[in-house]
């Protein structure tokens, strides 16, 4: 009897807390690691860019962009933060874009090997997000920047060893004319 008494106690402390837990609110998410001089972007409640409206570039669009215009930056294992040290090609890549406003460009997230296809799709989703939101800050339109994430799916070397995976954690930046996306008058 003791037994089951302990056990319907401690279900209802589970339901209590279930119950009270699903009733809140989400919580706006702490924004990436940035710089403090960047300037602020229009952000949703959740602090992503905003998409509405956003360059929207088709496979015509991407097999056409030039991907050697600008640098790749590379990223920790496992992590979708800027380095510190990829900060000055960022700036270098939101200086060419602000100099050229009838340029979109997509960023593209890649990831190593290791780990599922879907998990690494999902962290070159967020390597990409986290280059798009970047460069807003830095003053780039974000309505010129799309985003993808190839995973582990294009290698940049094919290896299994530390340097290439270190060269397989990066975003690349492709960039070509708005005028051949669904929106060509953003500047």
């Amino acid at each position: 009897m003791k037994t089951l008494g302990k056990s319907l106690i401690a279900l209802a402390a589970v339901i209590v807390l279930a119950t009270g837990c699903a009733s809140r609110k989400p919580t706006p998410t702490a924004l990436p690691e940035t710089d403090p001089g960047l300037k602020p972007t229009q952000l949703d409640p959740f602090g992503g860019i905003a998409q509405s409206g956003a360059f929207k570039p088709d496979d015509r669009w991407i097999a056409g962009a030039n991907w050697s215009q600008l640098p790749k930056i590379y990223f920790d294992y496992d992590r979708a933060v800027i380095r510190e040290s990829e900060r000055a090609k960022m700036q270098q890549i939101a200086d060419y874009l602000m100099a050229n406003p009838s340029q979109g460009v997509l960023v593209a997230g890649h990831c190593d090997e290791r780990g599922t296809a879907e998990y690494n799709r999902a962290l070159g989703q967020r390597r990409a997000d986290a280059a798009r939101e970047y460069l807003a800050r830095l003053g780039v339109n974000p309505n010129r920047i799309a985003t993808i994430s190839y995973g582990k799916d294009k290698p940049a070397v094919v290896g299994h060893d530390q340097q290439s995976w270190e060269q397989n954690r990066r975003a690349e930046f492709g960039v070509g004319p708005l005028g051949s996306s669904p929106i060509s008058s953003v500047k």
